[in-house]
């Protein structure tokens, strides 16, 4: 058990560096840059600093080549709102991790589809109401230390689950599904994958195609939709994808694999 001299020794002393660390937000300047261009991991690493020691509601630009791509609203030590300048950002929902993990994955993709970014401290922020969507920058924290540990077919869904009107994803390892989007284009999706595992089956291929190498290819679904197929082991995601959108992502996808690649050979 710790001493109880020991702990009221050491309250004071976090205290004043939470207050000096105040104090020099207080006077700095608005313009002043946060962090330099860093990998994602580092960058969000720098968000979470950055929003553990906000108290009144402020804003937290990430800018890339000059420009604002998304806009972090935070207060009382939390992420109360992710605002990206596209409109791209879907409703974050669910319970506080879901809600943690979905930031912490958008604010990855943004660097993934981006390229540099940097983070910029912005001007006061009205109060938002969106506490159901808020979540603290320690589970921030936690949830963004399980990223690195994600497999292909994961990181893959994270950078273009934005631009998907809906997908699923099969987990055969796992005997697992998880889907999102629109019903309709669920069902879509599904009959496209009873398609595929019929067309399989009767070809005889299933055993070699648990072996192959990871994959990707877009077939037409509707009218100006397209459905990505992408698959890694026992892993198969489908997604519909716009067609004005198809080459961010099919580009996403080389991007994954190029990083696994990497992250294997190290």
């Amino acid at each position: 058990m710790a001493n109880p001299a020991e702990t009221r020794q050491s309250n004071p002393s976090r205290t004043a560096h939470q207050l000096r660390s105040l104090l020099v937000r207080l006077a700095a300047d608005r313009g002043d840059l946060h962090a330099k261009e860093q990998p994602a991991a580092g960058l969000l690493s720098a968000l979470v600093r950055e929003i553990d020691e906000v108290i009144l509601p402020r804003e937290i630009l990430l800018l890339s080549d000059g420009r604002i791509v998304a806009t972090v609203i935070a207060s009382n030590r939390r992420l109360v709102d992710l605002r990206m300048t596209d409109g791209s950002m879907p409703p974050i929902e669910g319970s506080p991790d879901d809600v943690a993990r979905g930031y912490a994955q958008a604010i990855c993709a943004i660097q993934e589809r981006v390229g540099s970014v940097t983070l910029q401290r912005g001007g006061r922020a009205a109060q938002s109401t969106t506490s159901s969507s808020a979540c603290s920058a320690q589970r921030l924290s936690e949830v963004a230390q399980t990223l690195g540990q994600q497999n292909l077919i994961e990181k893959f869904l994270n950078l273009s689950q934005v631009q998907a009107v809906g997908w699923v994803w099969h987990q055969t390892a796992q005997t697992g599904k998880r889907k999102g989007g629109a019903e309709g284009v669920i069902s879509a999706l599904e009959r496209l994958w009873a398609v595929r595992s019929e067309i399989q089956s009767s070809k005889r291929v299933s055993r070699q195609l648990d072996h192959s190498k990871p994959s990707c290819t877009a077939l037409f679904l509707a009218p100006d939709v397209m459905a990505v197929l992408a698959t890694d082991h026992k892993d198969t995601l489908l997604m519909a994808i716009p067609q004005d959108k198809i080459l961010s992502v099919l580009s996403g996808w080389e991007s994954c694999c190029k990083q696994a690649d990497k992250d294997q050979r190290i």
